[in-house]
């Protein structure tokens, strides 16, 4: 194996993220603010990131069928991932944000529209 290192952090990373999406559930099933539903949001969007960056570190797979370029094939669903996550993370640090911000803003008492 070329990069057995590599492979291996792919698979912790998979396996951590399993257990991340399992804890912030169960975590939510108990208590439900705002920001802690956007700051799972953000934990769960980092280590989605992280696992898919992982396939790159032991890129390029082996890709022996003629007919068309698979890597690009294979790079390009990897980067829109990548991409996703990045935006997922910016959206959960705006709704931190948001979450924290009405929480801390006095109101007349009415209930706040949703």
């Amino acid at each position: 194996m070329r990069d057995a290192p590599a492979g291996s952090r792919a698979r912790s990373l998979a396996n951590l993220s399993i257990l991340a999406n399992l804890l912030v559930n169960l975590v939510q099933t108990e208590v439900d603010p705002a920001w802690l539903r956007a700051a799972g949001r953000l934990l769960l969007a980092t280590i989605s990131r992280e696992v898919s960056l992982a396939p790159l570190a032991v890129f390029p797979f082996g890709f022996t069928a003629p007919g068309y370029d698979q890597a690009t094939v294979t790079r390009i669903p990897l980067g829109i991932s990548v991409a996703g996550s990045v935006v997922a993370m910016l959206v959960a640090v705006v709704g931190i944000g948001c979450a924290l911000a009405i929480a801390t803003t006095p109101h007349s008492g009415a209930p706040h529209p949703r």
